[in-house]
């Protein structure tokens, strides 16, 4: 059997490369794909959960490959070749997940990538910065929970303002129909006690004419006793001289 031998790769060879794509590269009016813009598959995102993110690229009539890095906001990145990798179609669909929650920013942008031969330029186009916000379920859950056992307490708190006012108002109408029973009972002794003594005057002055008619005739008068005829004057006593 004749083997066959394998020459070995050394850094040197790979530096060749290296420059021998970049220098094609160089020398060749070929242009790379534009990122335009990104996506969350959800918002806010759970932790431990995977979640993707959609990269838009535009292709140009060349429709080269081209390089570029994920920075996901935890201190992990991901370096991407457009158009190998498993990443041949688009838009690029991109997997991850944080292991802890708060306000994370993704940060995509173009990277030249050297792999020899397989060497990519930059994506062209702005770096694009995605906001996420990861939370914890367990405790979205305990605050969902306080939240509505604070709304069961506001409700509580309304329905004994109402009750209370209900009540208040009951009891000002309570009093309204006492007063006005009072005034009505008042008012019913007072025309009884008016027509008590409307009776009894009617009686008193009934009685009285009809002790008038049965009284017996009072006798007549004895005639008026002569006038005292008046006594004589004194005469004057003499007087001597």
């Amino acid at each position: 059997m004749k083997t066959v031998q394998i020459p070995r790769l050394t850094t040197s060879s790979i530096v060749q490369g290296t420059l021998l794509g970049l220098a094609l590269w160089l020398q060749s009016p070929l242009q790379a794909q534009v990122l335009n813009s990104a996506s969350l598959s959800r918002s806010p995102v759970p932790i431990n959960e995977d979640f993707a993110v959609t990269v838009q690229l535009t292709p140009n009539s060349n429709t080269v490959w081209c390089g570029m890095r994920v920075e996901y906001g935890d201190g992990r990145t991901q370096d991407i070749r457009v158009g190998s990798d498993g990443f041949q179609s688009l838009p690029l669909k991109l997997t991850h997940r944080y292991g802890g929650s708060g306000d994370y920013n993704i940060r995509i942008f173009g990277r030249y990538m050297s792999r020899g031969l397989k060497s990519a330029i930059p994506c062209e186009g702005a770096p694009i910065s995605l906001p996420v916000k990861v939370i914890d379920p367990a405790v979205g859950e305990a605050a969902r929970r306080l939240e509505e056992q604070a709304q069961r307490e506001q409700n509580e708190r309304n329905r004994m303002r109402q009750d209370e006012e209900r009540l208040a108002r009951e009891r000002q109408s309570l009093e309204a129909q006492r007063k006005a029973l009072e005034e009505r009972e008042q008012q019913a002794k007072e025309r009884e006690l008016a027509e008590r003594e409307r009776v009894l005057r009617e009686r008193e002055a009934a009685l009285s004419r009809k002790a008038q008619e049965t009284a017996p005739p009072k006798p007549a008068a004895p005639p008026a006793a002569p006038a005292a005829k008046p006594a004589p004057a004194a005469k004057p006593a003499a007087t001597g001289f």
